[in-house]
């Protein structure tokens, strides 16, 4: 399941990356932007993360809840990427 998770995560990064402008935001104030990051760095980050998770949790079982919080994040990522 948690590999699952981390190869969907990726494709929808892969997908994504075709639609969206070179930055995306990442910190908005009073419904503004304000913080952008270049989009190969804002897309994979999370899926990055969630690789290294992987293999933290066969060590440490508990870490597994950590990719599903970084799946949340990047499904915010991937909507600011294509809304703003």
């Amino acid at each position: 399941m948690l590999l699952s998770v981390t190869v969907l995560a990726i494709l929808a990064s892969c997908i994504v990356s075709f639609y969206c402008s070179p930055n995306i935001p990442i910190h908005f104030s009073g419904g503004q932007a304000d913080q952008f990051v270049n989009k190969y760095i804002g897309l994979f980050l999370m899926p990055a993360i969630m690789i290294i998770t992987l293999f933290i949790q066969r060590i440490y079982i508990q870490a597994a809840w950590l990719i599903y919080f970084s799946a949340c994040l990047h499904l915010f990522l991937l909507y600011a990427a294509l809304v703003y």
